[in-house]
């Protein structure tokens, strides 16, 4: 939507996001906060939770699944940052770039009604699955020479990078302590945006050392 609304102009893209603010309301008035308290036995003092003891309760290869979500977002993100460039350079007009950017979160969509479905066939090969679908959509990018292959790959390694998303935030909930959820997604998706501050910088230093 707000690739659309900037072809008439570039100001009210930003508009958009006064959408979050019912999200706000929703989360303020129509969630309850969720009772993550320790029951102790009887004549057992009751453990204070604090950042360091839920830390210590997140598995070792829930670490590593984070970390490993956070490098995929900054490879992936360029596909993002870079599209419009990309587009322009191929002779796109102004409205199908505009259109392009939106219809990057319709792959980002479609990735979350396909995770269901490719979770029941593949199982535990749902996230190699879906990584495999984002390389495929990266693939067409790389090879594209004309404006709409570059978007459909583009739309592609989009919703594969949702189904790789959602599935580790799925794996990381189940085979983690409830009590670690919380700080579990807030790590997840510190370590997806941090990662992601760092796309251009590492794909510019790539560049420099590769001349490609």
């Amino acid at each position: 939507v707000s690739g659309l609304v900037a072809t008439i102009d570039w100001r009210l893209s930003f508009l958009i996001h006064i959408v979050a603010l019912v999200g706000i309301f929703v989360v303020i008035f129509g969630l309850d906060e969720p009772d993550f308290s320790n029951e102790a036995a009887e004549g057992e003092p009751v453990e204070k939770e604090n950042f360091l003891t839920t830390a210590k309760k997140i598995p070792g290869i829930v670490w590593i699944m984070m970390i490993c979500n956070g490098l995929i977002s900054m490879l992936c993100m360029q596909v993002d940052l870079s599209s419009s460039y990309v587009l322009a350079d191929m002779g796109a007009s102004l409205q199908m770039i505009s259109v392009s950017v939106s219809l990057a979160y319709v792959g980002y969509a479609s990735g979350g009604l396909l995770y269901i479905p490719l979770n029941k066939i593949m199982k535990k090969f749902t996230l190699p699955a879906a990584a495999a679908i984002s390389i495929v959509g990266q693939i067409i990018c790389y090879f594209s020479t004309s404006p709409i292959p570059f978007i459909v790959g583009g739309i592609i390694s989009s919703a594969g990078y949702t189904v790789s998303f959602t599935t580790v935030m799925y794996d990381i909930t189940v085979v983690s302590d409830k009590s670690a959820v919380t700080l579990m997604n807030s790590i997840l998706m510190f370590a997806m945006s941090f990662c992601a501050f760092f796309s251009s910088p590492f794909y510019g230093f790539a560049i420099g050392v590769t001349g490609d």
